[in-house]
């Protein structure tokens, strides 16, 4: 196993890890410089494993100064941001070796489905239950007659889960979708469904992050310029994107195809392929929790104008952080986890809350 040459870092980056600080970026930089140094010495092409072997080592001595972490969650497995750079130390260093190796085969991305990412019952078993067909037929009939009480249709589309996964996960036709399971577009229903798909409330635990983190980000945004950027979450979401240089039009629009958000006299539609869903939304928390969870009840990777902000909700408010994978549309051959301008957002918003910070 590699060593790391502790006793070559600067001493203002170890005065920072005895302290439990996070060190100074021109420190980092240097030990980043001091440990590849060492490790090409003896393997000129070290593999994302290895980096990852030594990220790690870093972490686990020193995770106060180290680790990747959005306020108390830890944004991924907490230390691609490490990993990272290393990467691109390699690349730096390798550059003179360029023509030399111009002819080596680079290594094949494995292309993986977005669609499981992040879920817990993505397609669960469906349970011994022969009246699936009939329960549907009859919440379709009383979303027509809007006959049943709201406590009898939780209950039926708790019951039809199962159901309701094998058709959204066949099929795509958003109109097809609501004719076969109209309630699941109502903001109760589909919050409900969600929940069980990823593990747990998106709109309780995005409401719990933005009171917890709402401020410091808002303030994050506002000195870097961006205007008229509050805690409400539409706004805060709508900060992100301008920070990010994202296409508003990709998240907030009048109907694109992916699953947007259109404020309308006080209220909110929300709408996914053209087609409102929902237009009788009247809280910017309940409108932003339902078209975040669209993502994932559809099966909809994220656009490329959006991809960072929504992966930003993803993994630093919400905490859902796969080790592998992404749900984003890939941009350009190189694929990261997480990509490297969110990990230095991140970077900047942690520095940015941090005391010692010159």
């Amino acid at each position: 196993m590699f060593q790391i040459p502790w006793q070559k870092f600067p001493v203002t980056m170890m005065n920072a890890l005895k302290e439990k600080r996070r060190p100074l970026p021109k420190d980092r930089r240097h030990m980043i410089r001091i440990i590849m140094e060492d490790l090409m010495a003896k393997d000129t092409r070290p593999g994302r494993s290895k980096l990852k072997q030594v990220a790690q080592q870093l972490v686990e001595r020193y995770p106060d100064s180290f680790l990747d972490k959005s306020g108390t969650n830890v944004v991924g497995q907490g230390f691609a941001s490490l990993v990272m750079q290393m990467e691109n130390r390699v690349e730096n260093i390798r550059r003179q070796y360029a023509f030399g190796t111009s002819n080596e085969r680079r290594p094949k991305k494995k292309c993986k489905s977005s669609d499981r990412y992040g879920c817990r019952q993505w397609q669960p078993e469906s349970p011994n239950d022969f009246d699936n067909e009939g329960k549907k037929k009859k919440l379709q009939d009383a979303f027509k007659e809007n006959v049943l009480p709201g406590s009898d249709i939780k209950r039926l589309m708790a019951e039809t889960y199962c159901a309701q996964r094998i058709t959204l996960n066949t099929e795509d036709n958003v109109l097809k979708l609501m004719e076969e399971w109209p309630y699941l577009f109502e903001a109760t229903c589909l919050l409900d469904h969600t929940e069980k798909l990823l593990g747990f409330s998106v709109q309780t635990k995005l409401m719990n992050q933005i009171e917890e983190k709402g401020k410091t980000i808002m303030e994050f945004l506002v000195s870097k310029g961006i205007r008229g950027v509050t805690t409400d979450p539409i706004k805060l979401l709508q900060g992100l994107m301008e920070y990010f240089a994202e296409e508003p039009k990709d998240a907030l629009a009048e109907l694109p195809s992916n699953p947007c958000i259109i404020v309308d006299e006080g209220r909110y539609k929300i709408s996914v392929d053209e087609v409102t869903v929902n237009h009788i939304i009247s809280s910017s928390l309940v409108a932003v929790s339902y078209v975040f969870s669209l993502f994932y009840v559809l099966n909809i990777m994220y656009p490329k104008g959006a991809a960072l902000t929504l992966e930003f909700i993803q993994r630093s408010l919400l905490g859902i952080n796969p080790e592998r994978g992404s749900k984003a549309e890939k941009k350009g051959t190189k694929q990261y986890n997480i990509p490297p301008k969110l990990l230095r957002f991140l970077s900047d918003l942690s520095d940015f809350q941090n005391p010692w910070k010159i």
